[in-house]
């Protein structure tokens, strides 16, 4: 399962690693329950940040 404070930290690497432009930190039934099966994300990041983020993927 994964809670709000998983949430937090994924998110944290996210900014920390990408630069995103935005990050959504978190919707869904983790924002509604602070818990859930999944972690819904939606992080905006421009074009060059999708090459790091394919070599962190890797």
């Amino acid at each position: 399962m994964v809670s709000l404070n998983d949430a937090k930290d994924v998110s944290n690497a996210i900014i920390n690693t990408l630069h995103p432009i935005s990050i959504i930190v978190v919707f869904g039934s983790v924002a509604r329950k602070g818990i859930g099966k999944d972690l819904d994300l939606l992080v905006v990041i421009e074009d060059d940040a999708k090459i790091r983020m394919r070599r962190i993927l890797r």
